[in-house]
């Protein structure tokens, strides 16, 4: 067998998936930039330890029941042309924790039901 083939199913037998599907790509990246082998498996772990980290957080919405995740990039600001939409993008930076203050979102919550057909 191919040692190229035998390395992705050596990581797919130790459940190393996404080092596995990235195997080919960067290891062509490495050959090309003349990498060393330590930062070609850094790169590579690297991949697997981002996707595990990801799907963990999505394990855990989808465990909360908080239904759909939605970041704020996606907050529609035209609904209520009063949101102070600069205000409320500057939240992602954080810089309020840094300062120590706090915030607080008051008001009606609303759930909207949409019919499953």
């Amino acid at each position: 067998m191919e040692t190229n083939a035998q390395i992705k199913c050596n990581l797919k037998t130790l459940r190393l998936s996404t080092m596995a599907e990235n195997f080919n790509i960067r290891n062509e990246e490495a050959i090309k930039t003349k990498m060393s082998y330590s930062d070609f498996l850094l790169i590579l772990t690297q991949d697997e330890i981002e996707v595990r980290k990801y799907k963990r957080k999505e394990t855990a919405i989808k465990r909360a029941s908080l239904g759909r995740y939605k970041p704020i990039v996606e907050f529609d600001f035209d609904f209520n042309p009063e949101y102070n939409r600069q205000q409320i993008m500057n939240f992602i930076t954080c810089d309020f924790i840094m300062k120590k203050e706090n915030i607080i979102f008051a008001g009606l919550s609303r759930v909207i039901s949409i019919p499953h057909f």
